[in-house]
């Protein structure tokens, strides 16, 4: 499975021109669809976040997409997913609350994510944009936690359009670059590892802090 999601997100270009060829204009509104499904939907965290963004702006670069369409429609997705996780916990909190699980959520990253967000639930919202799977998990645990609502806002707003736009013109920028542009796929692979490295982090100095029998 991990081979697969490899050769996806390598090929992650490819994928997208395909929907350009299939689709014209409405690639734009596939994009938008599925980047607010992977921030707002905590049972779908695997969907491409940072790729989809930087493999995106780097086609913008190629005249594949319109670069200002996708700006716009990326910060808005970042916002409207992160409403949608809010919304989902506002509705679920009763279950979390006499459950102390959810299914289809891994239990140890919904506890670290409640931990970190109710130290610092501002933060929270903004860094855990960065970090693949937090980010599903974070408006969640905003709703559960009912944070006000106008609070929320705000910072999801901040959080979602500093993501969003600056992952889209990084590619964009990148993708103006022979090499990066001849080899996007590695780009795209490039950007997974350093999306990954604060998970890996975290889980190295948990694993450390453990004590030893």
């Amino acid at each position: 499975m991990i081979a697969s999601l490899f050769e996806f997100f390598a090929e992650l270009d490819l994928h997208i021109l395909a929907l350009v060829e299939a689709h014209g204009g409405w690639t734009h509104a596939i994009l938008f669809l599925l980047l607010t499904c992977e921030v707002g939907l905590v049972v779908l965290p695997f969907l491409p976040g940072e790729t989809l963004l930087f493999a995106a702006g780097a086609l913008a670069a190629l005249d594949a997409l319109h670069l200002p369409t996708l700006l716009v429609g990326f910060a808005i997705a970042a916002t409207a997913g992160n409403m949608l996780g809010y919304t989902f916990g506002r509705c679920l909190r009763v279950t979390l609350a006499d459950n102390g699980k959810l299914p289809f959520v891994n239990q140890s990253r919904l506890a670290r994510t409640q931990e970190f967000f109710h130290r610092n639930p501002r933060k929270t919202l903004i860094v855990s944009r960065f970090i693949p799977i937090v980010r599903s998990i974070a408006p969640f645990v905003a709703g559960t936690s009912r944070m006000h609502f106008g609070q929320f806002t705000r910072y999801t707003v901040l959080g979602g359009t500093v993501w969003a736009v600056g992952c889209t013109l990084a590619g964009f920028y990148f993708g103006q670059v022979p090499i990066v542009r001849e080899n996007l796929g590695l780009g795209v692979l490039a950007i997974v590892a350093v999306a990954c490295l604060p998970p890996l982090v975290a889980y190295v100095r948990n694993a450390r802090r453990r004590p030893k029998h």
